[in-house]
């Protein structure tokens, strides 16, 4: 991930309150995973609109979009759904992509796990995690925000 891009994962709603009262990552890790879960098609159609499907590194990874911009991510193990990410690309983003990715998120009943938070699939919720997000500070100011990450670990 280039650090002017935003990874989040996205989760089945129902594992949202566990999720955040996990204790650990582990446990947390375990609640990523869509087992027994399908991908509703028309969202997939509708992604594929802005995010155009791409060969992945991995035969295990269906891939919507380009790994260095904006994309999607859907992780299989023997055609069973695994885990759902994506990468937003904060130099390139659009209205129209958040719209999309929003509407994939909720077709899917899915939530947004950031940072190791859970947040609704909302465009204004999104718009602020990438506002707020560590890539958003280093496209407004690349210099500065290096200068802070030297200043923290002084060598």
């Amino acid at each position: 991930m280039a650090v002017w891009q935003v990874d989040f994962y996205v989760i089945k709603q129902s594992n949202a309150r566990l999720y955040n009262e996990a204790i650990s990552f582990d446990d947390n890790e375990e609640l990523l995973s869509w087992e027994r879960a399908k991908i509703n098609k028309a969202s997939l159609i509708s992604i594929a609109d802005v995010l155009p499907a791409e060969t992945s590194w991995s035969k295990k990874i269906e891939q919507y979009g380009n790994l260095d911009e904006t994309c999607l991510k859907i992780f299989s193990i023997d055609k069973q759904l695994c885990q759902i990410s994506f990468r937003l690309d904060v130099r390139s983003i659009t209205r129209v992509i958040i719209y999309e990715v929003v509407n994939f998120i909720t077709a899917n009943n899915g939530i947004i796990v950031y940072n190791n938070k859970c947040y609704d699939a909302d465009e204004k919720i999104l718009i602020d995690i990438i506002k707020e997000s560590n890539a958003s500070k280093f496209c407004k100011d690349p210099e500065g925000f290096l200068s802070n990450l030297t200043d923290e670990f002084e060598f």
